[in-house]
């Protein structure tokens, strides 16, 4: 990429507030993160662009991806992590009423 066109590409970036970053798939698959994540994270990182990574996998909590994401090399807090878990509960939280089910699995 050449030099106005970087530029350009950035200029774009700079308009965005927030970017909603899907994790499975998008980031990583089979747990191997995906070439160009760390560039482009690193740009929003540089660019002062806030990031949320977010995930409908329940069958982790925010923690546990914070972890993951560490360990490949993505340095983030749980901050930087929405969970389906946490919007249900952000959900039926803002709800005046529960709801007449909840169904809640541990996994052992």
């Amino acid at each position: 990429m050449n030099k106005r066109a970087k530029n350009d590409a950035y200029k774009k970036l700079s308009d965005i507030r927030l970017f909603l970053i899907d994790l499975d798939g998008t980031v990583y698959i089979e747990g191997k993160l995906i070439p160009g994540v760390h560039g482009f994270i690193n740009s929003l990182n540089r660019l002062g662009i806030h990031f949320l990574f977010i995930t409908n996998n329940s069958s982790r909590n925010a923690s546990q991806y914070v972890h993951k994401l560490n360990k490949l090399g993505i340095s983030v807090t749980e901050k930087n992590i929405l969970t389906s878990g946490q919007a249900t509960g952000a959900y039926i939280s803002k709800k005046k009423t529960m709801p007449d089910y909840l169904l809640l699995v541990h996994h052992l």
